[in-house]
This record gives structure tokens, C-alpha cells and sequence, in this order.
């Protein structure tokens, strides 16, 4: 069950980096004790952009998915690929649509205990809203929650913003 939140969390993510609302990459977990691997498919799209900077996204989903199944991220063994190199080219800012939103913060808050969750949107930014079960959470996850739901906001043209309680 808790592999099948990893899978949602990488689809989601995919799907607003690449701003796609249909796009299903193929992704494959196996594991056990000693650590859990992830292969995510993302033909046609170039991974470069799940990726992130530095490896910054793919860090934050490892962080995560780690924090989710209770394991060290090491034990997380997070890959992409893709044969083709469609490149998303950045777009002009524009008002925000919280139709691309909603999915990634549905599993943005399926990774997390939460003890409530509020998505909000205005004219100029949409702001999620998420209170974490502990301070030590929001210490530990609430940077990798914050990368993801920026830059999905931004690879989209508008502002996002997220606020975390404990």
C-alpha cells in the first residue's frame, strides 16, 4: 500500500513538472530490507527535469518516500529513464489552475501524517496549507515538501506557496 503512495507521488509530480494531466509514467518498486528501488519510466519526456538541479527534486521525493515508509533515504534507491528528449520549455506567467494543483498536493499529503489539509487559490497564487503531526516532521520533510510544490507551481507560470503547521 505504501509503495503504491510513492508510485502517486512520482505520477503526480510528473505529471505538473511536464504539464501533462494525462501522462501515466511506468514506474516499478522492488524491495526488502536492505532498501526499496524505484525505476520511473518517462518516455517521451526528458527526466532531466525530474531530476532538478543538483538532483534536488529526485532528492526531495527520496526524502519523501523515505520519510513515508519509515527508512533512511540511502535505503532509497530512486532512478529515471527515458529513450526521448522532449524538452518542456518554460512558459509565460499566467493565473494559476488548480486543476494541476490539486493532484500533487492530494499526494503530497498521502506521504505525510497530517492532522488537516486546506488547498486555497486567488487570482495570483495558490496556496496549500498542510498541518504535519509533529514539529520533528515539519523539520525533517518540510524543506522536500516546499522544492516540489514550488517548482511544479513555477514549471506551470505561476506562484505557489506552501504553509506548514505543526
Amino acid at each position: 500500500m505504501r509503495l503504491i503512495q510513492a508510485e502517486q507521488l512520482i505520477a503526480a509530480v510528473s505529471r505538473a513538472l511536464f504539464r501533462d494531466p494525462i501522462f501515466e509514467p511506468t514506474v516499478q518498486c522492488d524491495g526488502g530490507r536492505d532498501g526499496i528501488d524505484i525505476h520511473a519510466r518517462l518516455d517521451p519526456y526528458d527526466m532531466a527535469v525530474m531530476i532538478g538541479k543538483g538532483g534536488s527534486m529526485k532528492f526531495a521525493m527520496q526524502k519523501l518516500i523515505a520519510h513515508q515508509l519509515g527508512r533512511d533515504e540511502s535505503e532509497i534507491n530512486l532512478q529515471f529513464a527515458s529513450t526521448n528528449k522532449i524538452r518542456i520549455e518554460r512558459v509565460q506567467p499566467g493565473p494559476p489552475d488548480i486543476g494541476i494543483m490539486k493532484p500533487l498536493f492530494t499526494a503530497m499529503t498521502a506521504m505525510v501524517a497530517t492532522r488537516g489539509a486546506a488547498l486555497e487559490m486567488s487570482e495570483t497564487i495558490i496556496t496549500g496549507r498542510i498541518k504535519l503531526g509533529t514539529e520533528e516532521d515539519t523539520n525533517d520533510i518540510g524543506y522536500h515538501l516546499h522544492k516540489l510544490w514550488r517548482a511544479s507551481g513555477k514549471a506551470n507560470g505561476f506562484a505557489s506557496s506552501l504553509y506548514l503547521e505543526h
